[in-house]
């Protein structure tokens, strides 16, 4: 009997220590998981530093819909998206003459661009459609070119009035501002220009989303 009390007060030593072994050993691992935590944490910091970067705008090549790239003195000029969205972008120029380059085929439908010097002319764009205020002007094939700010009608290029760059490829080249009878070289325009660039439709007077950009060039 002596010799079995033994027993049982041996093993249930050794399985006391064992617990405690195994005690001691998930509170170390709790412990070290705990602290790895703030690591965790601090993974999320690059997060909120690209969130406070994008206060300026997240910077693009061109824009997404109409594939419009700004080019000045032949170098290229990033856009920056305005809001962090798709839904308006803005670039900053020097003074001089600018060019607008698009992704477009010959067939493909002819561009738009209306213009103004402030961003009223954004209220063209409701329920996110755009409703045209008038009809196209369109310049000669060889004329200087000039930009007009109208909000009573847009500028209109067609192939012929575009420049080919490649087959899919084709340029708005802008030297001089036309407002009504005033038209004035761009290095002697210092406001800005809000721009609506669009796929002009072949019969209806609104634009669907997908078919236009809201462009500011500040200066």
């Amino acid at each position: 009997m002596a010799e079995k009390q033994s027993f049982w007060t041996v093993f249930n030593a050794v399985a006391g220590g064992t617990a405690a072994i195994v005690t001691a050993i998930t509170g170390l691992y709790l412990a070290f998981r705990h602290e790895a935590a703030p690591s965790a944490t601090a993974g999320v910091a690059p997060v909120v530093s690209a969130m406070s970067d994008s206060e300026n705008g997240t910077t693009y090549d061109r824009t997404p819909w109409v594939g419009i790239e700004l080019r000045q003195n032949e170098k290229p000029v990033r856009l920056r998206s305005v809001n962090s969205s798709w839904e308006k972008f803005e670039a900053t120029l020097t003074s001089g003459a600018f060019e607008l380059v698009l992704s477009r085929r010959e067939t493909d439908a002819s561009i738009g661009i209306l213009a103004w010097h402030d961003d009223s002319i954004f209220q063209c764009v409701k329920n996110d459609e755009l409703r045209l205020p008038g009809t196209g002007i369109a310049g000669a094939q060889f004329a200087v070119p000039i930009l007009y700010l109208n909000k009573e009608g847009f500028n209109y290029y067609d192939s012929d009035r575009l420049k080919r760059l490649s087959d899919h490829s084709y340029s708005i080249f802008v030297s001089t501002i036309g407002s009504g009878e005033l038209e004035l070289p761009l290095p002697r325009f210092a406001g800005p220009i809000y721009m609506i660039v669009f796929r002009v439709p072949r019969e209806k007077m609104t634009v669907a989303k997908g078919d236009f950009e809201l462009i500011t060039l500040r200066r």
